[in-house]
């Protein structure tokens, strides 16, 4: 999905035909506040998260899948803009309170529907419950979980979700200490993005079990 104003600029035309071939399914956004303003600007503000494989900080540059993605699109587009790995809470904050501002990836919820205006799916993601691979647990519906101590990162839509159902849920501010905590035993299991899970699996040699994989939101 992407939504300008009724009669978008040429150059943003240039991103939507892009984007038109990206196929649908569940999809991690980019989204934007002040549409008009963002259209025109000279410089478009991007805010991404510390969140691989999809973005992070390696040195003084952003880097990551959603960061290569959305760089060559506004390449094309020749549109100037800046990217900036902040927190997500952070990003949030500068959303609401400066025009010409733009963040990604976000995954996509009721209470968040409202709040931006959703400019285009970036890419397709999978959510999934983890836990050692040495433990004996089982889940084989999202109700199985309930009464077991589940660990997120803070500000994403599966902690919102899963809060909402009155689920327990530990939220870090790094995602990575999520599964320092699993291995500790800090937490029964993990609510995380399958990529980002084997993402940081690899880092710390940890092996893990995906016990169930859900998309208990509409759209990404």
């Amino acid at each position: 999905m992407l939504v300008v104003k009724k009669e978008p600029h040429p150059k943003m035309m240039k991103i939507v035909s892009l984007i038109n071939c990206i196929p649908s399914g569940i999809f991690i956004f980019i989204i934007l506040i002040g549409v008009p303003q963002f259209i025109f600007a000279k410089k478009l503000q991007l805010y991404t998260e510390e969140l691989p494989p999809y973005s992070m900080q390696k040195g003084t540059q952003p880097n990551g899948i959603s960061v290569e993605i959305v760089s060559l699109l506004f390449d094309r587009a020749k549109l100037e803009y800046e990217i900036r790995v902040v927190p997500w809470k952070r990003s949030f904050s500068m959303l609401q309170n400066r025009s010409n501002s733009c963040a990604f990836p976000v995954q996509r919820n009721q209470e968040r529907e409202v709040v931006f205006h959703w400019i285009s799916p970036i890419l397709i993601t999978h959510t999934a419950f983890y836990t050692n691979k040495q433990s004996s647990l089982h889940i084989r519906t999202l109700e199985d979980a309930r009464y077991l101590e589940i660990g997120s990162y803070a500000g994403s839509a599966i902690v919102d979700y899963l809060s909402n159902l009155k689920f327990i849920v530990r939220t870090t501010t790094k995602e990575e200490n999520n599964i320092l905590k699993l291995t500790h035993n800090r937490i029964d299991i993990w609510a995380a993005d399958t990529n980002t899970a084997k993402y940081y699996a690899k880092k710390i040699m940890s092996k893990l079990r995906s016990m169930w994989s859900f998309l208990p939101l509409s759209e990404r």
